[in-house]
């Protein structure tokens, strides 16, 4: 493979971005089909043309020419925690009760140093670069996170944490995140949002607070982690278990002042914030009617390492799918996981979902996540390859013999990530 470089030259005193040319043995087209021997044509970090290869000569000059094994689409992950960075290898693992991990996050955040939670979410910003990354979406509550992006080239949606049980706490938090909600944003932010973290975690009073926010600001990007652990299912149904151990050992306000007796997800939907929450973190534990309420513009969003990082039982990806659920990948944080890096994540995915056909595999890490709010409109279109779309791309090198099967190709060993392009700029190059 040859590098390809930004390449500039100046008109009447201005700066003018040359075309950019990737030559690629194997593309991704329009998110729907594999073409061979295709031309991408770049040219101010917007896709302008896609040709075949026999049919365009372009110019070798300037190394303006990148040839791609294969040229996809940048993988959206649809679910981070940065500030999470430094917990990597630190934390309790395996089918441990959740409150326990809970619990061990806490001590290990009040010993730990705000540089340190800087330098380790870099690092992690550069994993996620390496794995063909371009765009993701963050749950955090550090403004330190928002400044480090700012200066990244990824693009992302930051989601402002809400944690808070008692009402004192819920004013605090509220109008501390109100403020970063105006918070002016960087050319890669594409929107700023809210994740009231669980239903377990959200007070009444917060629960207040932000459903009046939500009903005059529909189209804010809400995150919520739901149905994700067992033991937050047996704390829903019976007001028992190792939650409500955790929350006594603490002397913690439950969330609610009367046992729901239902899952997490029908007590958001009395609570009338179910249809305000557009991206739906892990669910792996559900009702029918849980299913039956899921709108179509939900997202859920699968963490194959988290699952694999708690030992926890298959996740229900067919039924979802087969309701018509839009499910996505993200990789969730060090602190639940061993790697931030996507075409892993992806090759994962793969090798726990034997069903998935190599193109089911990718819409899952771009198409699908692009539908999500804050990404749907956005202008350039991402997580797809065709004219006017951004010019951000993950390059895979491999010495897999030609296949239809992009599956064959992402399981097979000599398959990485060459390269990582962000508006038609490299932002990582395998070294």
């Amino acid at each position: 493979m040859s590098s390809s470089r930004r390449t500039v030259t100046k008109r009447r005193g201005e700066q003018s971005e040359a075309r950019l040319y990737f030559a690629a043995k194997l593309a991704w087209v329009e998110g729907a089909t594999f073409r061979r021997n295709v031309i991408v044509t770049v040219k101010d970090g917007i896709i302008e043309a896609i040709d075949d290869a026999g049919e365009l000569s372009i110019p070798r000059v300037a190394e303006n020419v990148c040839d791609c094994d294969i040229l996809l689409p940048g993988f959206i992950n649809a679910h981070t925690h940065l500030e999470f960075c430094y917990c990597k290898s630190r934390l309790p693992r395996g089918n441990v009760p959740f409150s326990h991990w809970i619990e061990a996050i806490g001590q290990l955040k009040r010993t730990v140093r705000p540089n340190e939670i800087t330098r380790c979410a870099e690092s992690g910003v550069q994993e996620l670069l390496q794995g063909g990354c371009t765009t993701l979406i963050d749950c955090t509550t550090r403004a330190e996170i928002f400044s480090l992006l700012a200066t990244s080239p990824i693009r992302h949606i930051i989601l402002w944490e809400l944690i808070a049980l008692s009402s004192e706490q819920a004013e605090t938090v509220w109008q501390e995140v109100l403020e970063r909600l105006s918070l002016p944003r960087s050319p890669n932010c594409i929107a700023l949002g809210l994740n009231p973290h669980a239903p377990y975690s959200v007070g009444p009073h917060l629960r207040k607070l932000l459903r009046r926010f939500v009903e005059a600001n529909p189209h804010t990007p809400i995150g919520i982690h739901v149905g994700e652990s067992l033991d937050e299912k047996v704390f829903f149904e019976t007001g028992t278990g190792p939650f409500q151990e955790f929350l006594a050992r603490h002397d913690l306000d439950p969330a609610f002042t009367e046992v729901p007796r239902c899952s997490a997800g029908e007590f958001l939907c009395r609570e009338n914030l179910w249809e305000f929450c557009h991206y739906l973190y892990h669910l792996n534990y559900f009702t029918d009617n849980d299913l039956a309420a899921i709108l179509p513009f939900q997202t859920v969003v699968h963490c194959p390492t988290t699952h694999a990082y708690f030992s926890r039982a298959t996740f229900p990806l067919d039924t979802l799918l087969q309701r018509g659920v839009r499910v996505c990948l993200g990789s969730d944080s060090f602190a639940t996981a061993d790697t931030l890096n996507m075409f892993e994540i992806l090759r994962m995915a793969a090798r726990m979902y034997p069903q998935l056909g190599g193109t089911q595999l990718l819409e899952l890490v771009t198409t699908l996540p692009a539908r999500g709010v804050g990404l749907a409109d956005h202008n350039p279109p991402l997580g797809v390859i065709a004219p006017g779309a951004a010019a951000d791309f993950a390059i895979l090198k491999t010495a897999a013999p030609p296949s239809d099967d992009f599956r064959e190709i992402l399981l097979d060993p000599t398959t990485c990530v060459w390269a990582t392009y962000i508006g038609g700029r490299k932002v990582y190059e395998l070294r």
